[in-house]
């Protein structure tokens, strides 16, 4: 577990160091000129995917997002288990399989449980 907390710790000292926030919170989006595209649509979504998936992490930036799932550090548009990553946020990701899409949200029970 506690590589996993060195890794995530690398990647967000890693965009903080690119001196794009210095003068700034890092916690915030930078002003302008930053294009977040449109979330997908969360109409039609399963509660949770019906294989074991487990997310354990994320980090959201601006330059690009990470998910630890099932201890896999993946991007948007990655696959595990056949599922594609399709966006990541603070405490959850949407991920699609054959049409239909899932929620898996951190420290879900339903992730564990299973």
């Amino acid at each position: 577990m506690r590589v996993w907390i060195i890794v995530l710790g690398f990647f967000l000292v890693s965009f903080l160091i690119q001196g794009e926030t210095k003068g700034r919170d890092p916690f915030q989006p930078p002003q302008g000129g930053v294009e977040v595209p449109p979330a997908p649509s969360f109409e039609k979504i399963e509660e949770s995917p019906p294989e074991q998936l487990i997310l354990t992490g994320t980090l959201v930036h601006p330059r690009g997002s990470f998910a630890i799932i099932n201890g896999r550090i993946l991007k948007e548009g990655n696959k595990i288990a056949g599922y594609t990553l399709i966006r990541i946020e603070r405490k959850r990701v949407l991920l699609e399989k054959e049409g239909k899409r899932f929620v898996l949200s951190l420290g879900s029970l339903q992730n564990i449980a299973r």
